[in-house]
């Protein structure tokens, strides 16, 4: 789809289908925006909404860019962004439960708006040739960034396409590590650690997760009594060590932790 038909796309769905909370919210971003001075190639602010399942509504912010974006230009907008969703959140903490914000072009936010629409309760083609189509879109992207694009929850994504490969959970961490990890030596630039703090089994806690570019692992801590500051033993441990559902908990947890 090109991008001209993905914008009259979204323009005609968005037109017909925004809900008067949508249009609110979206009113009050845009008059928010209207105070900075915005990168070139952004396009808009789309606003979904949608039903959290405990009687409360979680709210997405995806920053829209005409055609694929510069890192300076995505950080910038993130800034900005960061900064009206504190504003959203203060102004409609009350109605949301969640309030979550990424970025995305037009063309690949049209190619996800199913997931929006399935959130919402509307109808959604599940067949397989779809369902292929959505994997591949995800593989493109990387997990990273699809779950901070459309802000879906882990488990609720594997209800839709089946088992999520360890090789994309394991990726997800490699990105999250390279993209908001610091940099821990001079000498190798692309060694990144980030401070997590996720319990995984028992009494055992990872502090750090360390990727090289190549290899992906965790400085683990053991703790006696429920963690109390009592430590038995630390040690690094290589990813590759930890079973799927231990990777896939992780995975879990760092984006609650981020969205």
């Amino acid at each position: 789809m090109s991008l001209h038909k993905s914008i009259r796309k979204i323009l005609k769905e968005e037109t017909n289908d925004m809900s008067p909370l949508e249009r609110t919210v979206s009113d009050f971003v845009n008059m928010s925006l209207s105070e900075y001075e915005l990168p070139e190639e952004f396009y808009k602010v789309a606003v979904d909404v949608f039903d959290d399942g405990y009687g409360r509504q979680e709210c997405t912010l995806t920053t829209l860019f005409e055609k694929p974006f510069k890192m300076d230009e995505s950080d910038r907008m993130n800034f900005i962004m960061n900064k009206i969703k504190r504003e959203v959140n203060e102004y409609f903490g009350s109605i949301f439960s969640h309030i979550a914000n990424g970025s995305s072009t037009v063309s690949v936010y049209d190619e996800y708006r199913d997931w929006y629409d399935k959130r919402k309760n509307k109808k959604l083609n599940e067949s397989d040739n779809k369902k292929k189509s959505l994997v591949k879109n995800i593989r493109d992207v990387g997990l990273y960034d699809f779950t901070r694009m459309t802000g879906i929850e882990l488990i609720e994504l594997q209800s839709q396409i089946g088992q999520i490969p360890r090789e994309m959970l394991d990726q997800f961490i490699k990105d999250y590590v390279s993209n908001e990890g610091y940099q821990y030596s001079s000498v190798k630039p692309d060694e990144k650690l980030i401070s997590i703090n996720i319990v995984i089994r028992g009494n055992e806690m990872i502090d750090f997760i360390y990727y090289d570019g190549k290899f992906l692992s965790f400085e683990i801590t053991e703790y006696a009594n429920g963690f109390s500051k009592e430590e038995t033993d630390q040690y690094i441990e290589s990813s590759k060590n930890y079973d799927y559902n231990t990777i896939f908990k992780i995975v879990e947890k760092i984006i609650r932790k981020i969205s």
